[in-house]
């Protein structure tokens, strides 16, 4: 069901439906609906069910990119409200169950009160263990974009003690316990339902208590706390009023001086390029590329997207850039075909692959509706099928995963030099921009096939943070010109800030 609501949101965000509250009330009933259907239509664990929509949901990431700076941040603030309102809850429920929990144990002598005890500490210190063993073995074998493996790190050591012992456990199990009926089908008292209650009450007061005595002792400096929403920049500034001075004869509309922001931006970047980290300067001018490209389709009245895909064709010139593109990869696939470097089934997989990606950028459906949901729910068919094939085949699929490896990166590099000569060829038939989009897609391709992709390392993200909020220092600078110049309003200017802080926020919460 997560899936079924993903692709809604990300239809209206392709629809120009990017309401930030609507977006961020979708995101609030979700939830509910899937608890709903699960304990009422399914009759199965409603909790379970809406842990298991989270973790898919975070699974496939990747659609975030889809939506605003925005929608991103309003949801990000407007989930931080409710999980604060639910860890009250929480504790409203610790208040009121606690003292029946205690009162029916005491006077159980079946249930040794102390052992209770005992067991809920035991429990609390296994799931410190845990969360610290998994966080520190995560951050060992992840983001490590240059294949070297550090096994011991006195600070990756520290912030996954302090990952484990910090936060709250157990709330998720006395929801689950809360959730389990107070009598079984012939009338009997649920058994141990109230051992249930009161051991994950106290867990949940083991986990506070040890935060508060250890965290301290763990770290050595003293920082100022900071709360959630106090890093937004306030814009008080930017909401003077424009009536006690005369307009200034406008030439610019809000949509146009983004676009000029945008390229202005672009060029400044290009022209810092030399001095910096090439693969960091070159991943936000294409994002900003993308941008640019976006507000000329916005402009032509077509659907937006926030990247290039062969789903997703937009133009005459992205065709013929795709067509290009495909008639190199399968100049490379027939060449590793001749020279009996893949097998028959792998070859005749990969032509009929790339033969149905023409087909559907020459054969597009009338009903962009029609369109956009065939696809998204086909490719979510093949990935579950792809998954359920390898883990019952997985035997037979090596040999084929190993050739798709080959024919991928045969394919990048033989379409990355193509565009490589296009690029520096003086035909205008191709606009320069759509060829650099081009190439870092295939060049962010090569590298996640070669095991050199440094997309998620942290010193390249850190890098990329820096120059992200750098570029948005350049884009006020800007609009700060484009105001003094009279080439836009106050109002105009206002909105362009207002946009450049969402992104900015939406950038500090990554690091958050």
């Amino acid at each position: 069901m997560i899936w079924i609501f993903n692709g809604i949101r990300l239809y209206l965000i392709n629809q120009g439906v990017d309401d930030s509250i609507l977006h961020a009330i979708i995101q609030i009933i979700i939830p509910f609906i899937i608890y709903y259907v699960a304990e009422d239509v399914f009759d199965v664990s409603g909790v379970v069910a809406v842990v298991i929509a989270g973790i898919l949901n975070i699974s496939s990431g990747r659609n975030i990119s889809n939506f605003t700076p925005e929608i991103r941040l309003v949801t990000s603030r407007t989930w931080d409200l409710v999980v604060y309102v639910l860890n009250g809850i929480v504790f409203v429920l610790l208040g009121i169950e606690i003292p029946f929990a205690m009162e029916e144990l005491v006077h159980n002598d079946n249930i040794n009160t102390f052992g209770a005890t005992l067991l809920a500490f035991i429990i609390w210190i296994m799931l410190v263990v845990i969360r610290f063993l998994w966080s520190y073995i995560y951050s060992t074998f992840s983001n490590n974009g240059d294949g070297k493996i550090v096994l011991w790190s006195k600070t990756r050591f520290d912030d996954c003690l302090m990952s484990g012992i910090s936060g709250v456990r157990g709330a998720v199990t006395m929801v689950g316990a809360l959730s389990i009926p107070m009598t079984i089908k012939g009338g009997a008292a649920f058994p141990s339902r109230t051992l249930l209650l009161f051991i994950a009450s106290a867990v949940i007061i083991f986990s506070l208590l040890g935060a508060t005595l250890l965290i301290p002792i763990l770290t050595k400096n003293s920082a100022p706390v900071a709360y959630r929403g106090s890093t937004l920049t306030s814009e008080n500034e930017d909401d003077e009023s424009d009536e006690d001075s005369d307009e200034t004869p406008i030439e610019l509309t809000e949509f146009e001086a983004n676009r000029v922001i945008l390229e202005k931006t672009v060029k400044k970047l290009r022209s810092e390029m030399d001095d910096g980290d090439t693969a960091v300067y070159s991943s936000v001018i294409a994002e900003y590329l993308y941008d640019v490209r976006n507000l000329g389709i916005q402009s032509r009245n077509q659907v937006k997207t926030s990247q290039i895909s062969k789903h997703r064709v937009r133009g005459k010139k992205d065709a013929e850039l795709w067509d290009i593109s495909f008639n190199c990869e399968l100049e490379a696939i027939d060449e590793l075909y001749d020279n009996h470097e893949i097998s028959d089934e792998s070859y005749d997989l990969a032509i009929k692959k790339i033969a149905r990606y023409k087909k559907e950028i020459v054969h597009r459906r009338s009903n962009q509706t029609v369109e956009f949901f065939y696809n998204y729910f086909r490719r979510t068919y093949l990935q579950i099928k792809h998954l359920i094939y390898r883990s019952v085949n997985s035997d037979d699929i090596q040999q084929i995963n190993q050739d798709s490896i080959k024919i991928s990166i045969a394919g990048a590099k033989n379409a990355l030099k193509k565009l490589q000569e296009l690029n520096q060829s003086d035909s205008d038939d191709i606009d320069d921009d759509l060829i650099y989009i081009f190439q870092r897609h295939y060049e962010d391709r090569l590298e996640l096939l070669q095991g050199k992709y440094r997309g998620r390392s942290p010193q390249f993200n850190s890098e990329r943070m820096n120059l992200e909020i750098k570029a948005l220092s350049y884009r006020r600078a800007f609009v700060q010109d484009m105001l003094e110049q009279g080439k836009i309003s106050k109002t105009t200017a206002n909105e362009l800030r207002k946009n450049i802080n969402y992104s900015e926020e939406v950038i500090s919460i990554g690091v958050d």
